[in-house]
């Protein structure tokens, strides 16, 4: 016996069209979200690194090699952290006074399935060893 094609039902009024609309939309604003936050957390993870390097070129500018007093400058260091709205949670001085290593952190709070404090590091040397 033949099966006949059953028509469809005006009273249904086009829910599966619908439906199909509200689906994209959702899931288009769910990639936009990602989107956004991966580029967020990808721009404050650039500024912390660039502002762990300004910290320790300020921090290495008390150097007598660079014409410093001799004690690290941490004032100098901590007023260019700030400025770049990062916070310094390392210091390390084992080179003293040809180099140093800078800690930074960076909290990021558009992001909320992801840590939300991003930590960077940065150096600097007045007299870089010669590469290998």
């Amino acid at each position: 016996m033949p099966t006949v094609a059953r028509r469809a039902n005006p009273a249904d009024g086009g829910a599966a069209g619908l439906l199909t609309i509200l689906t994209t939309l959702i899931s288009g604003t769910v990639v936009v979200a990602v989107v956004l936050s991966l580029a967020t957390a990808a721009a404050a993870a650039g500024r912390a690194r660039a502002a762990a390097d300004a910290a320790a070129l300020a921090i290495l500018s008390g150097s007598p090699l660079a014409g410093g007093d001799g004690s690290p400058a941490r004032d100098a260091g901590e007023i260019v952290a700030r400025a770049a709205d990062v916070t310094i949670v390392s210091l390390d001085q084992a080179d003293w006074p040809l180099a140093v290593h800078v800690v930074t952190e960076i909290d990021v709070p558009l992001i909320p399935w992801m840590p939300r404090v991003l930590q960077a590091r940065g150096s600097a040397a007045l007299d870089p060893p010669d590469p290998p």
